[in-house]
């Protein structure tokens, strides 16, 4: 769609179907992002074996720190 607005900025059909289109993806980020949270804390609640899982921590130690952001792979050691 974007593509179509940089062709040709003034066409409304285009115009308002971009601002559409960003207007929904803007209101829905944030409903998402606490979805998310939301669903990651019920997790942790009630499976934290599948949580530990998730975060890639295979072998059980007391309070195991979160990763915010990681890249691992099933074999690795922790």
């Amino acid at each position: 769609m974007p593509f179509f607005c940089l062709r040709n900025r003034n066409n409304p059909f285009h115009r308002a179907a971009l601002g559409l289109a960003l207007a929904v993806a803007c209101s829905s980020m944030p409903l998402q992002i606490l979805s998310g949270d939301l669903s990651a804390r019920a997790v942790a609640r009630l499976q934290p074996a599948k949580l530990a899982a998730m975060e890639a921590h295979y072998r059980t130690q007391p309070e195991r720190r979160w990763l915010l952001v990681g890249f691992r792979r099933p074999d690795d050691d922790d």
